[in-house]
């Protein structure tokens, strides 16, 4: 079987999964002001450090984002499920 990709529903539930890494990346800002506002000295803020903890979050979320993008793919490409079982 292959993907289809002219399909509008597998782009659909792509843009989906994307939709959520989006929203991870957005809460993990809002988390990152209440954590850093809250629980340390405001000069750590804006430290090194506290964009390391940050970016490397951040890259957690879309490496996932990637990586389930993939595996969605995988699974429509090599399965006979649906678009819809497979997400």
């Amino acid at each position: 079987m292959k993907i289809d990709l002219q399909s509008g529903s597998f782009w659909a539930f792509v843009g989906g999964l994307v939709a959520v890494a989006a929203l991870n990346s957005w809460l993990s800002r809002i988390n990152q002001f209440f954590f850093f506002s809250r629980t340390v000295e405001p000069a750590f803020e804006q430290s090194p450090r506290a964009r390391q903890i940050t970016g490397s979050y951040l890259r957690g979320v879309w490496l996932g984002c990637a990586v389930s993008v993939l595996a969605y793919a995988g699974i429509v490409a090599f399965t006979r499920l649906s678009l819809v079982a497979s997400l």
